[in-house]
């Protein structure tokens, strides 16, 4: 017997699952310290200052999500090769307008949203606590994306 509570048929399907989310998250790190470090721009200041939040957030998503991994007697693979692994986009190496680092922050973030409402609907019938922490840090992201897109919209006339 094992020491999780888990038949290893799901378990080997959640771990498939889990290892692309810990590389897309590490990859959102580095994405958000990219553009952190070469923003140029009149609102410079709030806009580093909420790339840093959401640095810290992956850094937490990346964490918790490899910690379920490793519960699920996986292996977390937090390697440079995962973080290049979870490309989910361009990253750039050259200053950026506002506008266009927030851009290419927000397009990641929503990639990384629909992969995890994906595996969140696999998990269903394998693992309600796997899918219970995709289904957070799914809140998590889509709050970061509605920050960095309430930061790109100018009102409406």
């Amino acid at each position: 017997m094992g020491w999780t509570v888990l038949d290893d048929a799901p378990i080997e399907g959640l771990r498939a699952d889990l290892q692309p989310s810990v590389d897309e998250a590490l990859w959102l790190t580095l994405l958000g310290k990219q553009l952190h470090w070469n923003l140029v721009g009149p609102t410079f200041l709030s806009a580093h200052a909420q790339l840093d939040d959401i640095v810290e957030h992956a850094r937490s998503w990346t964490d918790d999500l490899a910690e379920r991994l490793v519960t699920l007697a996986g292996v977390a693979d937090g390697s440079p090769a995962a973080a290049a692994r979870g490309e989910l986009g361009s990253l750039p190496i050259s200053q950026l307008a506002i506008e266009d680092a927030l851009g290419t922050m927000a397009d990641a973030l929503a990639s990384f949203a629909r992969r995890l409402r994906d595996r969140a609907a696999a998990a269903d019938d394998r693992d309600l606590a796997t899918q219970d922490l995709y289904v957070e840090v799914l809140r998590a992201v889509e709050k970061n994306l509605w920050m960095v897109r309430a930061h790109l919209e100018h009102p409406k006339s």
